[in-house]
């Protein structure tokens, strides 16, 4: 069992009520929920595929890219209308007496996964989206390097 925050997590200052409210009234339909989003979470954290991510909100508020993958998410996953998964890791080596970085591209391997998932995405050649409501907001996905 993991100590870590799951997509049903809820900061205190955030009101599950008020995000059902904006929900209905913005007629949004889900299209992930709570198992879904848990799978998701575990999978990275286990696997250690520690790549950037950002949120948008129902709100419209856009995260910044994070590579956090254990507090700094968009808990609770109730609002998140999409979730963008990058598919390059990037490390960073000390030897020699120099620091050299390696990124690692896993996009095979996130594609395939989210694929087993089950749940409703679309990808382009930078990263994965993770569909959290319909109707579908297409903001920042085309252009990439938004």
């Amino acid at each position: 069992m993991s100590l870590l925050p799951t997509a049903e997590s809820c900061p205190q200052e955030i009101d599950k009520s008020k995000l059902l409210k904006q929900i209905h009234q913005k007629q949004l339909v889900g299209l992930c929920n709570n198992t879904k989003w848990n799978e998701i979470l575990t999978a990275f954290r286990d696997n250690q595929w520690f790549v950037a991510n950002r949120s948008k909100w129902i709100n419209g508020q856009i995260s910044q890219w994070e590579n956090d993958w254990a507090y700094h998410l968009p808990f609770p996953f109730l609002g998140v209308e999409w979730f963008d998964i990058c598919y390059e890791k990037v490390d960073f080596h000390i030897e020699n007496g120099g620091r050299h970085t390696v990124v690692t591209n896993l996009k095979n391997e996130i594609l395939e996964f989210i694929k087993n998932v089950g749940v409703e995405f679309e990808f382009n050649n930078t990263f994965v989206r993770v569909w959290g409501y319909a109707p579908k907001c297409y903001l920042n996905f085309n252009n990439e390097n938004t």
